[in-house]
């Protein structure tokens, strides 16, 4: 099984003129990493960002707008990260920094890049415009690497709301199922919320993290089971009252439970994802 997968695999690693000695994670759900669309730094451009874990790629979907935001065409462009990539975060409004995190294909080993994207000019409407190949470049940076137990593997990464966007970020991991704080400039780790102090943190059926700031409860981060988003399915929420990046309070809620603490997120102050 797994020879067949590296066989699989090898058009994409050959890039890179390595090949992979641990396969990918088994647990990993290649779509629960979608973030988009990422503003761009270039007016009248997005993206749409996939993980694909088991191909060890990262995936862009260039999408360009002309100035009444009527779509001209997209692009797509692939990454091969050199490891498997099970997660990925924006950082900061721009969408031009990325947090890409995963697992070692050499030594298995937890990693977390960031990934800073160079733009070249945007293609003009002109007739055979369509044909242009658009790539940004990616500037990599090691931000956290470690084969610590607890902390192998990651799910999620999500912003710490409430703090300069592009400094510290959630990092979930999968092993453990604990909710660390990341500081990005050093990759130091701070353990926010333990498994053990609430065991739905662990449960294998959350496809996603998404976060809101909402007008008394403060700032809102959720986990949920339903892929299209909601108002579905069953919801582990975390509360940052005073808004100072730590939780104060957590529970699982079903939709009528949602209804009544939050109500609905289209009347929220804001919602990030």
């Amino acid at each position: 099984m797994v020879l067949g997968l590296v066989l699989w695999l090898a058009p994409a690693w050959q890039e890179l003129g390595v090949a992979p000695l641990f396969p990918p994670p088994e647990t990993v759900w290649p779509a629960q990493t979608f973030i988009g669309p990422a503003a761009g730094a270039a007016r009248g451009l997005r993206a749409h960002v996939g993980v694909w874990t088991d191909r060890g790629v990262v995936e862009f979907e260039w999408i360009f707008e002309d100035e009444s935001g009527e779509t001209i065409f997209t692009r797509p462009q692939k990454y091969v990260a050199g490891f498997w990539p099970t997660a990925a975060v924006n950082l900061g409004k721009r969408g031009d920094t990325l947090l890409v995190g995963g697992l070692s294909a050499t030594d298995g080993s937890t990693v977390i890049e960031k990934w800073t994207l160079r733009f070249p000019a945007l293609p003009q409407r002109v007739p055979g415009a369509v044909e242009t190949v658009y790539e940004a470049r990616v500037v990599r940076e090691l931000v956290h690497r470690e084969d610590v137990e607890g902390r192998y593997g990651i799910r999620f990464m999500e912003p710490v709301r409430g703090k300069d966007l592009a400094t510290h970020v959630l990092v979930h991991f999968t092993d453990s199922g604990d909710l660390y704080v990341m500081s990005v400039s050093d990759g130091s780790l701070e353990l926010l919320l333990a498994a053990d102090l609430e065991p739905e943190l662990a449960r294998p059926y959350w496809i996603g993290i998404s976060s809101g700031l909402h007008p008394t409860q403060g700032f809102v981060y959720h986990y949920g089971t339903d892929p299209c988003g909601g108002p579905h399915g069953t919801y582990l929420v975390l509360l940052d009252k005073d808004k100072d990046g730590r939780i104060d309070w957590h529970q699982l809620l079903d939709n009528a439970g949602w209804t009544a603490l939050l109500g609905n997120p289209h009347h929220w102050t804001a919602v990030f994802d």
